[in-house]
């Protein structure tokens, strides 16, 4: 399920992988030691949900979604953002 979100994303695998990856690094680098812990948590939950087996794959794909729109509107914030500030 991992190189599903990372092919989503355009993202090498081990930046979404929950051991000492990228993803983590990069959320430690950012935010500090919370922003470690939280990324090390949401990969980890992530990872275990996608493995259950619980989720139909109508779920997968809803979560998939979500989290694809959430992306984006982050991305499209930041953007607005750095716009304003440079004009």
């Amino acid at each position: 399920m991992l190189e599903k979100m990372a092919d989503i994303f355009h993202v090498p695998l081990t930046y979404l992988q929950p051991d000492q990856s990228l993803f983590i690094e990069r959320a430690a680098e950012t935010y500090g030691k919370k922003g470690k812990i939280e990324a090390q948590h949401l990969a980890f939950e992530l990872t275990e949900l996608f493995a259950s087996g619980d989720l139909t794959p109508q779920d997968m794909d809803g979560i998939m979604y979500e989290m694809h729109k959430a992306y984006f509107k982050y991305r499209e914030k930041k953007r607005e953002k750095e716009r304003i500030m440079n004009l």
